[in-house]
C-alpha cells in the first residue's frame, strides 16, 4: 500500500496512524478501516484492538508511527513514535525535503510524483493532473518562495485560497484531497495526511469561518475514498 514507508533497510517499514481523530467512520474513533487492516496484516488484531482502546481518548490529533521488523512470516513492532519531529529525527532518511527546498525543481518533481501515485491508487488520476504544479519551480527562478506560494494558491483550484477568491463550490477538492494526502512523501515540516490536513486548518483562526465549507465538500470524499 502507497501509505507504507520504506527505511533504509529494506526488511524495515513503516505504518503511519493518525490517532485522536473521533468519529463513527473509524475504527474504535482512531483507524480508518486501510489502516486497521494495515496493521492486522502487519501486527495481528489483537495487537490492533489493543492500539485502539489505548488511545480512544486521546482529544488531540498525532501521528503514531510503527515501525515494524519483517521476519520470514512474522512481523514484530520494534519501535512506535507519536512525534513527528522524534520520526524524523530517528529516521532520517524517510524526510525528503526541508522548507528551504520547496518550489525547487527537485522538490517539485518528488511532489509531482507522490501526487501522481496518491491519485492513481485512489483511482482518481486525471489527464491535467500531469501539470499539477508546473508552474511554480520555474515561478521560483524569478521570485522569493512566499510569493510563488500566494500567487500559487490563489490561481489553482486544489488550493483553499481559490475559494476565497472565486468561491467554494469552484474548488477541485478531489485534486485538494489528492494534494494533501500526498504531502507527508516529500515535506519534513507537513507529514499530515488530508484528513488530518482537514482538522489542522478548521482549527486554524485563519480558516475557521470558512470550516463548514471544508467540511461539506471535504469529508464525503475522504469517507467515499476511505482517507
Amino acid at each position: 500500500m502507497y501509505t507504507k514507508r520504506q527505511l533504509p533497510l529494506e526488511q524495515y517499514s513503516v505504518i503511519r496512524v493518525a490517532v485522536g481523530r473521533q468519529s463513527p467512520n473509524l475504527f474504535g474513533g482512531i483507524f480508518t478501516a486501510n489502516e486497521y487492516s494495515e496493521i492486522c496484516d502487519a501486527l495481528g488484531e489483537e495487537f490492533a484492538k489493543s492500539l485502539a482502546g489505548h488511545y480512544k481518548n486521546c482529544d488531540k490529533v498525532e501521528y503514531l508511527y510503527l515501525i515494524i521488523l519483517a521476519n520470514g512470516e512474522q512481523s514484530v513492532l520494534i519501535d512506535s513514535v507519536l512525534s513527528d519531529d522524534e520520526f524524523i529525527k530517528k529516521y532520517k532518511s524517510v524526510a525528503k525535503f526541508s522548507k528551504k527546498e520547496r518550489s525547487s525543481f527537485k522538490y517539485w518533481f518528488a511532489h509531482w510524483c507522490a501526487f501522481q501515485t496518491v491519485a492513481l491508487n485512489l483511482g482518481l488520476w486525471r489527464v491535467k493532473y500531469l501539470f499539477h504544479d508546473f508552474e511554480k519551480p520555474w515561478l521560483r527562478l524569478i521570485w522569493p518562495y512566499k510569493k510563488v506560494q500566494q500567487w500559487h494558491r490563489f490561481h489553482n483550484s486544489h488550493h483553499l485560497e481559490y475559494g476565497l477568491r472565486y468561491g467554494f463550490d469552484k474548488i477541485d477538492w478531489t485534486a485538494l484531497m489528492i494534494d494533501w494526502e500526498c504531502s507527508g512523501f516529500s515535506k519534513v515540516n507537513c507529514p499530515r495526511d488530508c484528513r488530518a490536513e482537514m482538522e489542522a486548518k478548521c482549527a486554524d483562526e485563519k480558516w475557521q469561518a470558512y470550516e463548514a465549507y471544508i467540511r461539506q465538500y471535504l469529508v464525503p470524499l475522504l469517507d467515499k475514498n476511505r482517507l
